[in-house]
């Protein structure tokens, strides 16, 4: 389980995410890598190349995996995707 400040982060932008009707949030640079689906969400941070020294993708088919530095899986979701017409504006406001 993740500190309790990085799990209230984690609450914070898949409850966004979900009122926002979006598939997850993808996010960095909190230093802690992380790749889960909850529910129907996902949360997707690449962590650093600092501390992490990990990465994230994407491959055609959407699976999206995070990655050690010398390319070990450290986790894999296919998510189930909802389509939106939302606008960059929108999802800012």
């Amino acid at each position: 389980m993740p500190p309790n400040g990085i799990a209230r982060f984690v609450q914070a932008g898949l409850e966004d995410a979900a009122r926002r009707q979006l598939d997850g949030i993808v996010c960095g640079h909190i230093h802690r890598a992380g790749l889960m689906q909850r529910d129907e969400l996902v949360y997707a941070n690449d962590g650093d190349w600092v501390e992490s020294l990990t990465a994230l993708t994407e491959d055609a088919d959407g699976v999206l995996r995070l990655l050690s530095h010398h390319g070990e899986l450290l986790a894999e979701v296919l998510p189930r995707l909802r389509l939106t017409s939302a606008t960059c504006e929108e999802l800012a406001a």
